[in-house]
């Protein structure tokens, strides 16, 4: 049976999307051009344009994708949950990051294509902010520094892990910094105790 157009089309884009993000991790974002992804893909520059007016077109459908993704993990993991708390964001966020860990963690790891993920992370901010504002009935910019607060953290925090997740098991990393969220410095000593 032959393929329709639309199934076509969609091979085509997501071949676009597999060798733009293998791009990526090659080279830096002002390395990238239509041309060099075309010839990549061995397609026609009007083909990549069909899909994407622009690579900036592109990069916007990157957050886009990526933000439903992280929604739909922050959707099971809040469901039937009445109460926020760090530790079931922290889950949420590296629920997330392990769909794709080895593309997500270098999203946040290199300067060149951080905006991706800063882009995504702003309007998971604006998310978490809405659900503190409905439950804790907080003042606009106190639920923005809040929600900012604890998602910086997380990703940082996650970003320093990763640079030597050897030294301390995932377990007792999210443990640690959960402690420090709720307990601050006095923490390590009921560590130590």
């Amino acid at each position: 049976m032959a393929r329709t157009q639309i199934e076509k089309g969609l091979q085509t884009k997501q071949h676009i999307d597999e060798t733009l993000q293998a791009m990526m991790m090659e080279m830096p974002y002002h390395k990238l051009t239509v041309q060099e992804v075309t010839k990549r893909c061995n397609i026609h520059r009007k083909t990549f344009y069909i899909h994407y007016p622009s690579l900036d077109d592109y990069f916007f459908n990157l957050q886009e994708e990526i933000f439903t993704q992280l929604m739909e993990v922050n959707d099971r993991n809040f469901k039937d949950v009445d109460e926020i708390d760090y530790e079931l964001l922290m889950r949420v966020v590296y629920e997330f990051i392990n769909c794709k860990p080895e593309f997500y963690s270098f999203l946040m790891q290199t300067n060149s294509y951080m905006f991706v993920f800063d882009g995504v992370k702003k309007r998971y901010v604006k998310h978490v902010k809405t659900y503190i504002l409905d439950k804790y009935k907080s003042d606009d910019r106190v639920a923005q520094i809040i929600s900012a607060y604890v998602l910086e953290n997380i990703i940082h925090c996650y970003r320093m892990w990763l640079e030597s997740p050897d030294d301390i098991s995932f377990e007792e990393y999210q443990k640690l910094t959960a402690n420090l969220v709720y307990h601050g410095l006095k923490s390590l000593n009921q560590a130590h105790t």
